[in-house]
């Protein structure tokens, strides 16, 4: 994300990373990781990975380096332990890409249906 897209970029995600597994065998997750962002909604069909067909329902657009696939996230800043109750949707594609200015490298962080 250059300079000028920074300026522009005002919106916020909250992330929960998958810590491990209750004695119930559910989820246990992170503290809230508030990220600054920017972000899309398309409810379209898209392909994003080799024979993998989705839905995709939220595009975040981010300098944050340490999301990863099966991460939570959800527009907004929320404070709760608890990714669900904030309408949080796991993250199924992170992708890469060079800032052409020569920052730091920019990720699109891709949620699905």
């Amino acid at each position: 994300m250059g300079k000028i897209l920074r300026r522009f970029c005002k919106g916020c995600a909250t992330i929960w990373k998958i810590e491990g597994k209750d004695s119930y065998g559910k989820p246990k997750f992170s503290e809230p990781i508030h990220i600054r962002c920017d972000y899309g909604s398309r409810m379209s069909d898209g392909t994003k990975t080799v024979g993998t067909e989705i839905v995709i329902k939220n595009v975040i657009w981010t300098e944050y380096s340490e999301a990863t696939q099966d991460d939570y996230i959800a527009i907004g800043k929320h404070d709760g332990q608890d990714p669900f109750v904030a309408g949080a949707s796991r993250i199924k594609a992170v992708d890469r890409d060079r800032d052409i200015n020569g920052g730091k490298d920019d990720y699109t962080l891709t949620t699905a249906v």
